[in-house]
């Protein structure tokens, strides 16, 4: 039996996309370094914000992911160009 809830994969376009994410707005800023070895302490806590999709036969499946997530001091928009 796993231990924490497995998220669902949803096909994702560019007209119909889909993210999970947190905004946060604080009225001092935040020192980064310390955000982010906070972010990687709480894989163990709510590791299935740390996955990503992998295909296995014909089923597309989650798996961990190991890449660090994304710590951001702007309010510009994220923007793909590799699509």
């Amino acid at each position: 039996m796993l231990e924490y809830y497995e998220p669902r994969l949803e096909l994702s376009s560019p007209e119909h996309f889909i993210a999970m994410g947190i905004i946060v707005s604080l009225n001092e800023q935040v020192d980064g370094e310390i955000l982010r070895s906070v972010i990687e302490e709480l894989r163990v806590r709510f590791p299935y914000f740390y996955v990503r999709a992998a295909c296995k036969g014909s089923d597309v499946i989650t798996v961990p992911n190991p890449l660090p997530m994304t710590v951001r001091n702007t309010w510009e928009p994220f923007r793909v160009t590799n699509l």
